[in-house]
This record gives structure tokens, C-alpha cells and sequence, in this order.
């Protein structure tokens, strides 16, 4: 039991005094960053910060924009970025479904796209994350490129945004300010999503880590 015991103090330790201020330090990094692209760069900042935005999501780190998102809520009545941000699911949700036609003979791999394609188009992208896209490598990385055309689209809308925080996906266009940008933005998201990852493909190493 010490050894366990040793393990539990000494990662606990690791975390508050080393991991988390660490991350804390490239979350604010990233989260200027974000904030000077909104400032400077037009509708590209948007193709930006939502191409980018699964690494974070990923990595657990999308939960310190929840600050910003707060602030433009306060002042502005709704964020842009968050908006912006949603796009990820919609190339996510396009990528998956490419994965689906294109490899349609993998049954382990149509099992987990169906079982996470649900909650990827209400917002929720971990299940698709973990269990589709980033293991097969390509396919994460057409996903945040149809993501990233979404949000250029959304980036020609200037005033939307969405009123409140925690809902996104197709849901999203339930609290934006202007419902139809978002709307056709996120139908870019999937459709360049599908479209990217469709004539991109996977390595079929990858697909070998689901099987038959």
C-alpha cells in the first residue's frame, strides 16, 4: 500500500505545483493569441481558432476560454468565440461520416463512429476524438481543416455569437444571436469535413488498430 500510497502523493504534488501552472501559462499564451487574431486578422482568425481548437479540446485546455467567453458575454451580449470555436465538432462530425462511406467494410470502426457520432453532433467531440479521429492520425488533422473553413465562413458574419456557453453542435444555432450563419458555417464545417478526409484518407496501419 506505501508504494500506491507514494504514487498518489507524489503525482498530487506534480499537479498542483508543476502541471497545472504550466498549463495555466500556455493557456493564457494561447488564449492572447486568440484574442490578438480576433483583433487583427479578420475571418481568417476564425478559420484559425476553430481549426485549432480540437488540440485543445483534446488536451482539456478549451476550459480556459471559459473566462473570455464570460467577458464577451458580459459586454458584448454574446461570444464570437465560442461560436467560432463550435465549428470543431461540425469537421469532426464531417470527417467521421467520410470514415464511414469511405471504409464501410470496417465493422469496429463504423461501431465506434455510430457510438460517438451522436454526441459530436450535439457538441460533444471527446467521444469521436478518442475513439475515431485521433487514432487514426489524418483523420484528426482533416477534421480540424474542415473546421477551419467553417469558421472563415462564420468569420463574414460579423455580430453573431452565442448568448451563453455549454451549447454547441447542431444545437449551437439555438443560442447564436444570428442562427443562420451559424448554421451555414457549421454546414461547411461537415461538408469540408467529409469532402477533406474522403480524398485524404487514413493510413491503413491505422486502420488496423480496429480491426475486422
Amino acid at each position: 500500500h506505501l508504494p500506491s500510497l507514494l504514487s498518489i502523493i507524489i503525482v498530487g504534488l506534480a499537479t498542483i505545483y508543476v502541471i497545472q501552472p504550466v498549463a495555466g501559462v500556455i493557456t493564457d499564451v494561447i488564449t492572447n493569441a486568440f484574442l490578438w487574431l480576433l483583433d487583427n486578422a479578420g475571418f481568417m482568425a476564425y478559420a484559425i481558432i476553430a481549426g485549432f481548437f480540437l488540440p485543445l479540446v483534446m488536451m482539456g485546455m478549451h476550459h480556459g476560454l471559459s473566462p473570455i467567453h464570460t467577458t464577451f458575454i458580459e459586454t458584448l451580449g454574446s461570444t464570437p468565440l465560442y461560436a467560432c470555436c463550435s465549428m470543431a465538432g461540425g469537421g469532426q462530425v464531417g470527417a467521421s461520416l467520410a470514415l464511414y462511406v469511405k471504409y464501410r467494410g470496417k465493422t469496429s470502426l463504423k461501431a465506434a463512429i455510430m457510438g460517438g457520432l451522436p454526441a459530436g453532433i450535439l457538441g460533444i467531440g471527446e467521444p469521436l476524438i478518442y475513439g475515431v479521429t485521433l487514432p487514426l492520425g489524418r483523420a484528426f488533422i482533416t477534421a480540424c481543416l474542415g473546421a477551419a473553413c467553417g469558421g472563415a465562413v462564420l468569420g463574414f458574419f460579423p455580430g453573431q455569437g452565442a448568448v451563453t456557453m455549454n451549447v454547441s453542435g447542431i444545437l449551437g444555432a439555438l443560442v447564436n444571436v444570428r442562427p443562420g450563419a451559424y448554421l451555414l458555417a457549421y454546414a461547411v464545417s461537415i461538408a469540408a469535413g467529409f469532402v477533406i478526409t474522403y480524398a485524404v484518407g487514413v493510413k491503413e496501419s491505422a486502420l488496423e488498430t480496429f480491426g475486422e
